[in-house]
């Protein structure tokens, strides 16, 4: 559920086409997220030159930058799962590995590798940082297209679109990737629900996997100072989030403890209300006199007369119970069956606990009851009875103890 707080709300996608007199063609479009929803917020086609981007779209959004054309090396070969500087040299006889920006994608049984001189790289993307953009992700070639192909309407085993010819498996990976010029799309394209020119394909998928950056895999070169800046952004979104968490957490400690103090004033003024009206009847001495004697009554009926802990009793039970026997239930001072029943009044057995339980077996029952008798404060302790109860399959037993 956070991670669309920690993903980027706008990007904008740019593909920049290098022809071969050396003049560019820049495809671009900004999408905008919110919640579960993505949208075209602008897009603009044909555009000559990165400086033209400055009057179209806000320099504080950030980019993600595509070039494909002239300049750039591009090979299947053989599944590889890393490029490095010593297998460099089998992709691209006699070349420098540090001179280059490389891109490794990897689909099926096959590596698409794609290769630009840092040189021309840097020609647009010193031009880009200079009007204010900042590059989040650089990618080479028309790969990126890969993270969008489940939205697009391509149901076929080809996609073709502004010269590019991709040839893919039903588990959309590719076979192989050729471009001519003169090839465009058969049919309208359209993403999910809407329809997207088929220049702007690029574009759209460099944005969007940019907007997913560190959710999903991207398509991307290896390009450590851009990584960079992307990695201190989702640091940043990251701590916002953090932050926001810690104020509302520290919002409803506040509010709780509002609602506390707000029910204490509200108590201690129903408190204060009631000992107004205890002082007022504490003016009736013989009326207190008589109240007291009353209760004092109550409590010699119901076996509460004395200064016993009888909490302390039931801890010190509690603690000698074997693991074998459990108690269902604990009375203190209980009816006396047999006199209330003669009486036909309550009769209480006075200074009496009464514990009902369960045992598998009555030897823990006949072990506890002799550590119970060497309590100071027990008396007696009676063993009512020890009846199977079929239900559960265990004996039944009673304990009557006196103190």
């Amino acid at each position: 559920m956070l991670k669309q707080y920690l993903r980027l709300n706008t990007v904008i996608g740019i593909s920049v086409k290098v022809n071969s007199d050396n003049s560019t063609a820049i495809q671009a479009c900004k999408i905008r997220t919110s919640k579960n929803s993505l949208d075209f917020e602008k897009k603009a086609t044909d555009l000559n030159s990165v400086e033209e981007l400055a009057g179209i779209f806000p320099s504080k959004d950030f980019l993600s930058v595509n070039i494909y054309g002239k300049g750039i090396l591009q090979k299947q070969i053989e599944r590889i799962e890393e490029i490095t500087q010593a297998n460099f040299e089998g992709i691209l006889p006699n070349a420098v590995f540090d001179d280059f920006y490389i891109q490794n994608f990897i689909s099926g049984n096959f590596s698409y590798v794609s290769i630009i001189r840092k040189k021309e790289a840097e020609k647009y993307l010193s031009a880009l940082r200079n009007l204010g953009f900042s590059t989040i992700m650089l990618s080479i070639g028309p790969f990126p297209v890969q993270t969008i192909l489940p939205q697009l309407n391509v149901y076929d085993e080809r996609l073709i679109f502004d010269g590019h010819i991709i040839q893919k498996n039903k588990e959309n990976e590719w076979l192989s990737y050729n471009y001519d010029s003169v090839e465009k799309a058969p049919f309208p394209l359209k993403v999910e629900n809407e329809a997207i020119h088929e220049k702007l394909l690029i574009s759209y998928a460099v944005a969007f996997q940019a907007v997913f950056a560190g959710h999903s895999d991207s398509i991307e070169a290896h390009v450590p100072y851009i990584e960079a800046q992307l990695k201190n952004v989702i640091s940043k979104k990251r701590a916002q989030l953090t932050a926001l968490i810690s104020l509302v957490f520290f919002f409803l400690i506040l509010l709780v403890n509002f609602f506390v103090f707000s029910s204490l004033q509200s108590s201690n003024k129903m408190m204060s209300s009631r000992l107004g009206k205890v002082s007022n009847e504490n003016s009736d001495t013989k009326n207190i006199e008589k109240i007291i004697e009353a209760k004092e009554n109550d409590l010699k009926i119901l076996g509460w007369d004395d200064d016993l802990n009888k909490a302390y009793f039931i801890d010190q039970l509690a603690k000698n119970l074997p693991d074998d026997v459990t108690w269902s239930s604990i009375e203190i001072n209980p009816i006396d069956l047999d006199q209330s029943r003669n009486s036909r009044t309550i009769k209480l057995l006075d200074r009496t606990i009464s514990i009902s339980g369960f045992s598998e077996k009555i030897v823990p029952v006949n072990s506890w009851i002799s550590t119970i008798k060497d309590k100071d404060w027990v008396k007696n302790v009676q063993l009512q009875g020890y009846v199977i109860d079929p239900e559960v399959n265990k004996g039944k037993f009673t304990l009557l103890i006196n103190f």
